[in-house]
């Protein structure tokens, strides 16, 4: 493997999670918004999730084969960059 396997494994990780990411958010794009309650609960369960999402980019990025620890990498800037945005927003939506 090629040290670039790490860089590419990164960038093929963030570019399915925004694939991912899309194809959630696309419907809610073109339905009637949710209701705060609503969104409010689909973001806990979003920040819920980061327990899975963060240990799991922390094991990949920590293997010895560039790929595997470019997903790794991929998924934790993924999961952290989003985690912050639906914190915020759940914060936001709770005062």
């Amino acid at each position: 493997m090629r040290p670039r396997d790490s860089v590419r494994g990164f960038w093929l990780m963030v570019g399915l999670w925004g694939l991912l990411d899309g194809a959630i958010v696309w419907p809610a794009l073109i339905q009637d918004p949710m209701a705060p309650d609503e969104l409010r609960w689909v973001l806990g369960i979003n920040l819920f999730l980061q327990l899975v999402y963060l240990p799991t980019g922390i094991v990949l990025a920590t293997r010895a084969k560039p790929l595997v620890k470019g997903f790794g990498w991929g998924v934790l800037v993924s999961a952290v960059l989003l985690g912050v945005i639906d914190a915020v927003f759940y914060w936001r939506l709770s005062n």
